[in-house]
């Protein structure tokens, strides 16, 4: 994305399996070979969604690399990914889980990745809107996802500008 401007960094394993394993398998190896499976998934089924978010950003991330291949997007775009980083006017960091811009930095996809039971509402569509009015694209165009679909209200705000994908009806 934009060149690093601090030297913090943030590591993830790529590998879905990898990631499962080093988050719930590992560290409950030996309740797990003792045969205490339903232990802990009793200690970890509440982790279980959170895991699911990220994975399904990258999903959602595999979607649009194959929809810009396809040409079925504003624009083509050079790279994506996640964006994090400080917002100046109210200096607290912020994050985009999909940002992709094109190869002349003139234009930019804002998206966000909803892995939760319950329909997207306009509240994720506006602050999706206010993270990306710090970045100066001169155009701007944004993709929500869901697991769960879209209130009607936000279906509504569903224009060229405005792509709601919902994979429960793909």
């Amino acid at each position: 994305m934009d060149k690093p401007t601090s030297k913090k960094s943030i590591y993830r394993l790529n590998d879905g399996m990898f990631r499962f394993w080093y988050r719930f398998v590992y560290p409950n190896l030996s309740q797990i070979s003792l045969d205490y499976g339903d232990i802990v998934y009793e200690y970890i089924s509440d982790q279980i969604s959170d895991f699911m978010g990220e994975t399904f950003e990258n999903i959602c991330q595999q979607y649009l690399w194959r929809e810009n291949v396809a040409g079925r997007l504003p624009f083509r775009f050079k790279d994506c990914g996640r964006w994090w980083g400080n917002n100046p006017r109210t200096k607290s960091e912020q994050e985009v889980d999909i940002l992709a811009y094109d190869h002349k930095g003139s234009k930019a996809l804002f998206c966000e990745c909803k892995w939760t039971n319950e329909p997207v509402d306009n509240r994720i569509l506006e602050s999706l809107m206010d993270k990306a009015s710090i970045f100066n694209y001169s155009e701007k165009y944004f993709i929500l996802f869901s697991k769960s679909g879209f209130k009607a209200s936000l279906r509504k705000r569903a224009n060229e500008n405005v792509v709601l994908v919902d994979f429960n009806n793909m």
